[in-house]
């Protein structure tokens, strides 16, 4: 359990969850001013292992099953240089809720251009607001990826955030598994709202 803490001026990511560190929670803190030395690797809060790093970081050289963790009530931004919330494929199952983004100041580098990239599954995203103003890059809100085979980026459910992309991200939840997750869709319910977007809530099917 980290609670009520303040994590800034780091060279890299703020907070990383990895070695299977299963069933931690983060909650009621605040992550700014990451990757003062590599921008691509300066996520706020980083939740399990990129495949590339299972053989260091992988359960007996399997997944890193960081599995089951709980991101809520933290404010995240600024100055976080690469995604706010970084979920990695292998994970499943957590929770991220009630957090306040700010967008400003990522920098676009090692494709960190989201407040939130899920490549992990099963996961429920709800009840945040997220924000962007310049300067900085910024391609959508939230954005699903397939890293590994099925079901990566797939089963994730969005209910009741609310976006501002600051009249430069495009959707507030981008899906780009749509075609990969047809077995496990991704749900992006109606309760999400989206203001400033250049194309809207989302690309996916919208659940009432």
């Amino acid at each position: 359990m980290i609670d009520g803490v303040r994590v800034h001026h780091v060279d890299e990511e703020g907070v990383h969850f990895r070695k299977s560190s299963a069933d931690s929670v983060i909650r009621n803190s605040t992550v700014t001013d990451t990757g003062l030395v590599q921008k691509g690797y300066g996520e706020g809060v980083y939740i399990g292992s990129a495949n590339s790093n299972w053989e260091c970081h992988g359960n007996s050289g399997g997944k890193d099953k960081s599995d089951r963790v709980q991101v809520l009530n933290n404010k995240l931004g600024p100055n976080v240089t690469a995604e706010l919330i970084d979920i990695k494929e292998g994970t499943v199952n957590g929770v991220v809720r009630g957090n306040t983004f700010n967008g400003t100041g990522i920098t676009g580098q090692n494709s960190g251009d989201s407040w939130v990239d899920v490549k992990g599954s099963g996961y429920l995203l709800e009840n945040n607001t997220g924000t962007f103003g310049k300067p900085g890059t910024f391609a959508n809100g939230y954005e699903t990826h397939a890293a590994t085979e099925f079901p990566s980026g797939c089963g994730n459910t969005w209910r009741a955030n609310k976006s501002d992309l600051g009249n430069t991200g495009e959707y507030a939840i981008k899906i780009t598994t749509l075609s990969q997750c047809t077995k496990q869709p991704n749900v992006v319910y109606a309760s999400n709202t989206a203001t400033a977007a250049k194309k809207g809530v989302t690309n996916a099917p919208i659940t009432p």
